[in-house]
């Protein structure tokens, strides 16, 4: 007659599955062995799986352990609430029902350092006169300017250039040319009455400077 199956650890699925595939859940074959440890059953792919398990199924269920604490969704589906007594609902629930409260404290200086400090502030009453007859001046003072066509889009520019330098030659010697001079005179014109006038015509060679 009918029987009815052997209740599985773990929900069903298989547990070498879920640590090997990063916990994919996929439901054990009934055709596959099963494996008790401590009074519990657990249930496979394949045989291979089976024979996994059997070899080391400690190392398995720790592992699974890890697998499930980075995936608390799983914990309901694998049963594991007593394995890991954190993760459990009735626990969270309880933990949220309960107000949460912590120790806090805070510390202020006694004088605080002043960053944004008025430059325009004055002490003295006598240097506040001052500047108010000086505004109260520039009131009446008015700026006048005018532009002309000339002026229109202009700038005042300055060029600033180097002049050539003074340069000066010298040389071993110092040669000059004189030219004979032309003299003429003219004799006669004092005297007797029968002397007669007569141009004469010197020409004077004093020789060149260097020969001096």
């Amino acid at each position: 007659g009918e029987h009815e199956l052997p209740s599985l650890r773990c929900g069903g699925f298989s547990v070498v599955t879920a640590v090997k595939r990063d916990g994919l859940l996929l439901r054990a074959s009934p055709d596959a062995t099963v494996v008790m440890w401590q009074e519990g059953l657990y249930g496979f792919l394949n045989e291979d799986e089976a024979e996994m398990f059997a070899a080391n199924p400690a190392e398995y269920l720790q592992a699974l352990t890890q697998v499930v604490a980075g995936a608390p969704e799983l914990v309901r589906l694998l049963r594991l609430e007593d394995a890991i007594p954190s993760l459990r609902m009735s626990h969270v629930v309880e933990l949220m029902a309960q107000p949460v409260t912590c120790d806090f404290g805070t510390q202020t200086p006694t004088h605080f350092v002043e960053k944004n400090m008025d430059r325009s502030y004055e002490w003295n009453e006598w240097a506040l006169r001052r500047r108010v007859l000086a505004l109260t001046n520039l009131r009446q003072k008015r700026t006048h300017s005018q532009q002309t066509d000339l002026s229109h889009f202009r700038r005042e520019q300055k060029t600033q250039v180097w002049l050539p330098k003074t340069s000066f030659t010298q040389t071993a010697a110092q040669k000059g040319t004189t030219m004979p001079q032309k003299k003429m005179y003219i004799e006669g014109l004092r005297g007797a009455p029968d002397v007669r006038m007569n141009i004469v015509n010197v020409n004077l060679d004093l020789g060149q400077p260097h020969e001096y």
